[in-house]
């Protein structure tokens, strides 16, 4: 086993299980065309975004959803957690149902100042509600009413995330590399194709940080499917490494602020500062996985490191 990439023909490798595993570096121009290439085919990958997350494009065909991969990966992982979309906001905003979202917030609707929640450059999980059916978009994005209470039965705490609207997780980070990797994907990609994702991890566990913590991982699941890494030694070298926060817009019956629902890379008090919206802290909302040490502090000072890397 290497846990360094190694070097065979013109690109890097890791060996895990004895398998050569490509290593493409998305801060590579010629790289980032070769990842969309091999996602557009389907084909599922490891991809470094503070953690890694295992990611594959879906698309509903005739009802069917081929999302039960990301719960292969994902040991334990309740079958109402449902996966965030990887997408541009503009996409992302074609889906949503802004006749239910608070009035305070329904100028988000438009484009520029949706895209605006992403405008601070650090990676943000936004929860929108969506509309209803959308039978070209895979069930394993949404989660439904039912998904709620089915959670909140499980975690009675819980009970305070139920919302009576079917809701999307619109996964983005306002980086250049990220931007021209989804136009290519989109260009070259089946129609109606959506890319999801889920951290490298048994549910409840801690994801794999690093590339060589993805190592041993994936030498500990021998049966994790996926065929080529997509690394960002920019998110590895700010040290940014923690799973990200995740805000919803409040619907016509809260008060009008965002609704953190889990506390992650962005504390809700930087969260208020880069969107200025208010934020309301649900008691539910957990701590997202972090690497040891990790503190709310030194993840910003991270993200501000990653957005000096990439020449913000």
């Amino acid at each position: 086993m290497s846990t360094v990439p190694s070097v065979f023909g013109t690109r890097p490798h890791l060996i895990v299980q004895g398998r050569r595993l490509p290593v493409l570096d998305i801060r590579c121009d010629a790289d980032r065309g070769e990842i969309a290439r091999r996602l557009a085919t389907g084909v599922p990958a490891a991809f470094s975004m503070g953690l890694f997350t295992i990611v594959r494009l879906l698309r509903a065909v005739a009802g069917r959803d081929d999302g039960a991969l990301f719960w292969r990966v994902k040991r334990g992982r309740p079958s109402w957690s449902k996966l965030p979309m990887f997408t541009r906001p503009g996409p992302a905003l074609r889906l949503a149902d802004f006749s239910v979202v608070h009035p305070e917030f329904r100028h988000l609707g438009k484009r520029e100042a949706f895209a605006a929640l992403w405008a601070h450059g650090a990676p943000l999980h936004v929860v929108v509600p969506v509309r209803q059916p959308l039978r070209l978009v895979p069930d394993s994005f949404i989660t439904h009413p039912a998904d709620l209470t089915a959670q909140a039965a499980s975690s009675p705490a819980a009970g305070d995330r139920v919302v009576g609207v079917a809701t999307a997780s619109m996964f983005w980070m306002d980086d250049p590399a990220w931007h021209d990797l989804s136009v290519r994907l989109g260009v070259g990609a089946p129609p109606r194709c959506w890319l999801g994702g889920s951290s490298f991890n048994d549910h409840g566990a801690p994801p794999p940080f690093t590339l060589e913590e993805l190592v041993v991982h994936t030498e500990r699941r021998p049966d994790l499917p996926y065929e080529f890494v997509i690394s960002d030694p920019h998110f590895e070298a700010s040290g940014c490494h923690s799973s990200h926060s995740l805000v919803r817009l409040p619907l016509t019956d809260e008060p009008a602020k965002l609704v953190l629902l889990r506390r992650g890379s962005m504390a809700a008090d930087w969260i208020e500062e880069a969107t200025g919206y208010p934020v309301r802290v649900l008691p539910s909302a957990p701590l997202a996985s972090r690497a040891p040490g990790t503190t709310d502090s030194s993840l910003r000072g991270a993200a501000e490191q990653l957005a000096l890397l990439r020449g913000r």
